[in-house]
């Protein structure tokens, strides 16, 4: 028995030390990161009445015209090779360091994804065709119907062996609908509705598609406006929206008028309208008027080009 104990000593005082030793050699490897910081400091835009009619820069914090709504949230997103996010933040307006983005990443190439609009700018992911499984899922910008004023950028980063400092730019993905009553509101009139087919619920962050995930509606989402007690009598009642198209296109406008229960009293349906991405279309005329001539306008205030189309 005292030698079968002195034996278990024996090996207790060999083993347990090796083991110990052999633990304390096994060490996690630390993954280098480098410093990221990116300073958004603008956006891309058209500026009417530019002597040269050349892109200008404008600070993302004033808020000049001709951005019509102020960007309140910034997002930034970091996918590597495999469309994984890696890293991701969301700033607020109020922020301190709104449009000033510090990360830290490992060595390797990413995408990386900025967009900048009001407060209902969301992240989401969808199927970019339905029935696709789970693994098909695509992150997208997604925001209600109508759109605010919203930029974006996608550039690719290769990190190295260094930190990196860079500025960007953010360019604008939505373009406006403004229609223009030019005659005078009726007395009994309380809202008025805009509806137009062309406009997309999201963008997709990584793909070269421009967009997609439906036109906002079957036919088109209607989007109301109240009419203040002010308009009546007065002429040039306006209505504005934005929306995502993919490039160009040509759209169904309809508008309509009601009174206070809710019964029509007006309606223009304006066909063929072109729409695309950073410009502005203008629809003018008579409403209320003997036959309800709309004229469209194109690019009035993104772009110093104009196009009038009448009929």
């Amino acid at each position: 028995m005292k030698r079968s104990l002195l034996y278990l000593s024996l090996f207790l005082a060999t083993v347990l030390p090796a083991c110990k030793k052999q633990h304390k050699n096994i060490v996690a490897p630390v993954t280098k990161k480098y410093s990221i910081k990116f300073n958004v400091t603008g956006f891309i835009q058209q500026v009417v009445g530019s002597v040269d009619g050349n892109r200008h820069l404008n600070s993302l914090e004033t808020y000049s015209a001709p951005l019509d709504s102020p960007l309140t949230v910034l997002h930034y997103l970091v996918f590597d090779s495999h469309r994984n996010i890696v890293s991701q933040t969301k700033q607020l307006s109020t922020d301190a360091s709104f449009g000033t983005i510090s990360d830290a990443l490992a060595a390797g190439t990413y995408t990386i994804v900025f967009g900048a609009g009001d407060s209902n700018l969301s992240v989401s992911s969808q199927n970019a065709v339905d029935n696709q499984p789970l693994s098909q899922l695509i992150p997208i910008f997604q925001d209600s119907v109508p759109w605010g004023d919203t930029f974006f950028r996608r550039i690719k980063l290769t990190v190295s062996d260094g930190d990196v400092a860079q500025n960007v730019s953010l360019y604008r993905i939505v373009g406006k609908l403004t229609v223009d009553l030019e005659d005078i509101m009726p007395a009994n009139a309380s809202k008025l509705t805009v509806t137009c087919n062309a406009g997309f619920f999201s963008y997709p962050m990584l793909d070269t598609l421009t967009v997609f995930g439906g036109v906002s509606g079957s036919g088109g989402d209607a989007v109301p406006y109240n009419i203040p007690a002010s308009a009546i009598g007065k002429s040039n009642f306006q209505a504005s929206q934005f929306f995502v198209v993919n490039g160009t296109a040509q759209a169904a406008v309809t508008i309509n008028c009601y009174d206070a229960t809710n019964k029509l009293i007006a309606q223009s349906v304006v066909n063929n309208v072109p729409l695309a991405t950073n410009t502005h279309t203008v629809l003018s005329g008579l409403l209320f008027g003997a036959g309800g001539a709309i004229n469209t306008g194109i690019n009035q205030a993104w772009d110093p080009s104009t196009i009038n189309i009448h009929f």
